[in-house]
């Protein structure tokens, strides 16, 4: 699948520090810069990895970061989470109004 066909999509972004957000495709670049919108960051400190050895179920720490762009340079992977809410018929609906041109243009006066 390619990335331009993830766009609006929740997406489960893993980075090089190991932490995960979660966030809805807004845009990227050649780069594989992300902009992502209603981003969740979900990370394992030492306290919640110290917990998870003894219980063998990972205690991720959450905070909410909105909108985020995260560079290229720090994605190692990235997951479907969902696919957009919204089908993509009904985000391009039309409009009820027309547009019609009013006149076929302006005149103008040559300069000589």
């Amino acid at each position: 699948m390619k990335m331009s066909q993830l766009i609006n999509y929740r997406l489960d972004v893993t980075a090089v520090d190991g932490r995960h957000f979660v966030g809805t495709l807004l845009a990227f670049d050649g780069h594989m810069n992300l902009v992502m919108a209603d981003t969740v960051e979900k990370r394992l400190t030492k306290k919640a990895y110290a917990e998870m050895v003894k219980t063998h179920k990972p205690n991720y720490d959450t905070r909410n970061i909105g909108l985020m762009v995260l560079r290229g340079d720090q994605v190692v992977s990235i997951v479907i989470e969902s696919e957009p809410l919204t089908p993509l018929a009904s985000r391009l609906e039309k409009g009820t109004g027309t547009a019609k041109p009013v006149a076929k243009g302006v005149k103008r006066k040559r300069d000589s």
